[in-house]
């Protein structure tokens, strides 16, 4: 270990309360344990991933066998297609993971057993480290041992040469009945034995105290001091090693996808070799089904029936009865009708086969695809565009007459061009990315009405919204931007801006997309919620995402003019019925919310 890392594993030592721990008679029985603990995690982790080096080796054993097994398939099959050909090399690329694979598992097994064998290793320091460690400790507990037991001693001793003292002196009786017939020599001679005794056990005390005190400077200054280094020391390695080991790891898993990425998809530089992608482009359906009926018809000639109806001529056969009466008229008119349908040109013949056309064309085309259709033409700007649109509304006109009409049946007035329309239908009309109606009523209502209390929420005129209907129908509406209005005429204008949303053909919202923005509305957290509707307003056609993201700024600007004294809440309440209609009150509830994301995070959501 250098001495960085010595300094690094030291810094432990800087809390005091760690300090008094480790450098105490717990420090032992402490430093121990976190090593065995530490070692005990790790080991852990090789078990881990031993097991995920067997499952890779198993995954790729079976999937080498089972590449092999299904191109043996492919390679005997008697009529080879392109479809068995790039069969084949899809398979190879199989063949090649499966090889990662193995290579991946020997690698990942051989670092986990390198760092099994430097756990072992750590095991056996950390329990040469304990037994040296108890080693000292014991001398110290065995020093302090024999302290205790030659104070014991002194004790006793020095008790015994006083009381002898005491009784020479005859400041004291004696205890026994032997002491009371003793001479005075005989006295004086104990009290010598008894000194002798004392100064004996006082000098082993002395020695065991000097003894005691030079294990305690030897057990603080060098020996503990020693194996909480060579403690921490060993700490210190198993997490540089751990972390060693799991960044070879890391890099092993990296190298691994790596290598199946390159495999599945190789770089520019590797030409000789395609990616498995474009394998499929040398797949030829039509190529292998000709190939196949002209290989099972080769096969199958044997079996072929000579009484085959593609080959075979049916006449009435020549009869030489007299006809009955009047079938002759039957098989006369019959042959007749044959003979004029023969001198029929094909495209005649084609006319008489051919079914009526729907009426409902366009409009059919308007589901799936065909929507898709209108709206990606609603966002072009392409000239060849604008040539076609100015032939939809005929076609609409015409595709729209209902089939079982009759020449004395009146013809139905003409439909609004804004109201009750699909609004792919009016972008497709006016190719734009907004209709027209919303863009000047809501520049109308940012120009005047920004300034008015209860905007789209005190209802307006009949007779205005009737009459600016009608402007949008058959005048210039262009004009109410540049006109100076009165607050009456400002609340018709927001009324029917909520009628054109109210009465579209299909809600702003379509019902394919109801319950993506109810479990939306339904999320708890605000920051999830928000992220949840981000994603289901991503994911409206473009013709709806952008009406969406013109209404929602729109409001937005609304809620934050004060004069107007509209909240979020507010907005979320009026407008969520009419961005998304018929819904129960749950939903509507769940959809008031969406709502409310959109005009406090519009311009998060929308960029």
């Amino acid at each position: 270990m250098t001495a960085l890392e010595d300094n690094e594993a030291f810094e432990l030592l800087n809390d005091k309360a760690v300090e008094q721990i480790v450098y105490s008679n717990l420090g032992l029985v402490t430093l121990n344990d976190c090593v065995k603990s530490s070692i005990a995690n790790a080991k852990e982790i090789i078990i881990f991933l031993k097991k995920q080096s067997s499952i890779y080796e198993d995954y790729s054993r079976n999937l080498g066998r089972l590449s092999k097994s299904t191109k043996d398939t492919f390679k005997h099959t008697q009529l080879q297609t392109s479809f068995h050909n790039v069969m084949s090399s899809m398979i190879t690329f199989h063949e090649d993971i499966s090889q990662n694979a193995s290579l991946y598992a020997r690698a990942s097994e051989k670092s986990s057993n390198e760092f099994a064998d430097f756990l072992k290793a750590s095991e056996k320091k950390r329990k040469s480290i304990k037994e040296y460690a108890k080693k000292q400790e014991f001398v110290y507990t065995d020093a302090m041992s024999q302290l205790e037991k030659a104070t014991a001693r002194f004790k006793v001793a020095e008790q015994d040469y006083n009381r002898a003292t005491e009784i020479k002196t005859g400041e004291k009786k004696p205890l026994s009945f032997v002491f009371n017939k003793k001479s005075n020599a005989q006295l004086l001679k104990h009290e010598d034995d008894t000194r002798v005794k004392v100064e004996m056990a006082e000098t082993d005390l002395a020695s065991k105290t000097e003894n005691a005190k030079s294990v305690q400077r030897e057990l603080l200054l060098i020996h503990r001091p020693n194996y909480v280094k060579r403690f921490l020391s060993l700490l210190r390695e198993i997490d540089a090693a751990l972390r060693a080991h799991m960044i070879r790891y890391t890099r092993l898993s990296e190298s691994y996808v790596l290598h199946n990425g390159l495999t599945l998809r190789p770089q520019p530089t590797s030409i000789s070799k395609q990616a498995m992608q474009d394998i499929f482009n040398d797949l030829n359906m039509t190529g292998d089904i000709r190939s196949y009926l002209l290989w099972s018809a080769e096969k199958n000639k044997s079996i072929s029936n000579a009484a085959d109806a593609a080959n075979t001529n049916i006449v009435l056969p020549i009869s030489t009865l007299k006809a009955m009466p009047g079938s002759e008229l039957t098989l006369g008119g019959a042959s007749a009708a044959g003979q004029s349908a023969e001198r029929l040109p094909d495209s005649a013949q084609a006319a008489m086969l051919a079914s009526p056309p729907k009426p409902n064309a366009l409009l059919y085309n308007g589901s799936a695809s065909g929507r898709n259709s209108l709206r990606s033409s609603a966002f072009s700007t392409s000239e060849s565009l604008s040539e076609t649109l100015a032939t939809v509304p005929n076609t609409i006109a015409a595709s729209t007459t209902p089939v079982h009409s009759t020449a004395g049946t009146p013809e139905k007035p003409a439909t609004s061009k804004f109201f009750g329309v699909h609004l792919e239908a009016l972008l497709l009309r006016e190719h734009a990315n907004v209709p027209s109606i919303v863009r000047i009523c809501t520049t109308v209502v940012e120009k005047h009405g920004l300034m008015l209390e209860g905007l789209y929420r005190v209802s307006g005129s009949t007779a205005k919204i009737n009459h600016y209907k009608s402007l949008f129908e058959n005048g210039d509406p262009e004009m109410l931007i540049s006109e100076t209005l009165e607050p009456t005429e400002v609340y018709s204008i927001a009324d029917m801006l909520k009628s054109f949303f109210h009465n579209l053909a299909e809600s702003l919202i379509p019902d394919s997309h109801r319950q993506d923005f109810v479990r939306a509305g339904n999320v708890e957290d605000e920051a999830r919620r928000r992220d949840a509707v981000h994603k289901v307003v991503n994911d409206l056609p473009d013709a709806n995402y952008s009406v969406v993201r013109h209404m929602s700024i729109h409001l937005a600007k609304v809620k934050e003019c004060p004069n107007v004294k509209m909240s979020t809440h507010n907005l979320a309440i009026i407008w969520g019925p009419l961005l998304l209609r018929d819904v129960s009150i749950p939903e509507k509830t769940s959809f008031t919310k969406v709502v409310e994301i959109l005009l406090d995070y519009c311009f998060t959501i929308f960029d």
